[in-house]
């Protein structure tokens, strides 16, 4: 691993778009940069805090109105204003608004047509915050994920709710086909248990006890890769298996090393370890072996806030703002 370019007052990102890369700066400028040679192609001041998605090669940028990045004008253009005040997301070929009343604890709902003002329906939810959609799915929770309610999309209207009391959910939600997969906290920390459901109706379908609260994901797989200190598991949520259940305490004292998490990368996972130093470590997911591992020589206190990789080069953006890219050898 060979580190070949930095970039300097970075907030957010990085995010990768055709054969350009876009960060984000203080400024609140959104910067593109040549995947290429790292030079700066433009920049776009949008003059706020907004949340940044790429779909399906499209730039969207949500506030509460939604907007998208237009190649031609270098510029980003509203594509669907905020109707009721809400808080717009595309959701498929439709529009949601979401609208939370904080003194009724009430989250109001609207779905529209894409190309339309028309609503298709409104539905109010109480005692919820907002709209999760996953996949071709969508559902309704609250600010403490105690509860999911698994909506009709073309109605509105409630299919089941599921009420995860003790324990409750833990952050982490993933989705592969039709199965809907969260995480249940039993001790933070320390105990979790992976559960797998009917995405449309939350009908249990498998479950396995003693996981991990923090997933890596392959998104063409499914597999859930659980990574940290000791632990190396392998799981297929297609049937709810484990298929590799490994202890990585050899590996950890061969290396001096404790992983945190980590990013999947092409037939390898990379891995942080902050303390007391700030290092990166690869596994290969052949053979659940350490392959290296790479001091960054940070300035004392600076450590890795964000991992990133895309074609080859890794993206690692620290809490000074740095953010530094390597490419594998």
């Amino acid at each position: 691993m060979k580190k070949i370019y930095e970039l300097k007052d970075i907030t957010y990102g990085p995010f990768f778009y055709k054969d350009q890369i876009i960060v984000c700066n203080e400024q609140d400028e959104y910067l593109f940069f040549s995947a290429d040679n790292y030079r700066l192609l433009h920049k776009v001041n949008v003059g706020g805090i907004y949340t940044i998605d790429i779909l399906e090669g499209r730039i969207y940028l949500y506030n509460h109105d939604l907007y998208t990045y237009d190649d031609k004008t270098e510029t980003f253009i509203l594509y669907r204003p905020s109707l009721g005040g809400g808080f717009v997301i595309l959701f498929n070929d439709y529009f949601i608004e979401t609208k939370y009343d904080w003194d009724r604890d009430e989250v109001k709902v609207s779905f529209y047509k894409e190309a339309s003002n028309d609503i298709q329906w409104t539905n109010i939810f109480r005692k919820r915050a907002g709209v999760l959609n996953v996949g071709r799915h969508l559902y309704i929770t609250d600010t403490s994920l105690k509860y999911i309610d698994f909506i009709d999309a073309r109605t509105g209207g409630v299919l089941n709710t599921l009420h995860f009391e003790n324990p409750p959910i833990s952050r982490f939600i993933y989705y592969y086909k039709d199965t809907l997969i969260v995480s249940l906290e039993i001790k933070p920390l320390e105990e979790y248990r992976l559960l797998g459901l009917d995405a449309r109706t939350g009908e249990e379908k498998w479950s396995i006890e003693d996981a991990d609260y923090r997933y890596i994901q392959d998104p063409m797989t499914g597999y859930l890769y659980d990574i940290g200190g000791k632990r190396f598991n392998v799981v297929d949520p297609g049937e709810g298996k484990i298929l590799y259940k490994g202890d990585m305490t050899a590996e950890n004292k061969k290396f001096d090393i404790l992983p945190e998490w980590g990013i999947l990368g092409k037939n390898s996972i990379y891995f942080i370890d902050n303390f007391p130093r700030s290092r990166v470590g690869r596994i290969d997911l052949k053979t659940y072996k350490i392959e290296f591992v790479v001091d960054l020589n940070f300035s004392n206190g600076v450590k890795i806030t964000d991992l990133s990789y895309h074609n080859g080069r890794l993206y690692i953006l620290d809490t000074d703002k740095t953010l530094h890219i390597f490419a594998e050898e």
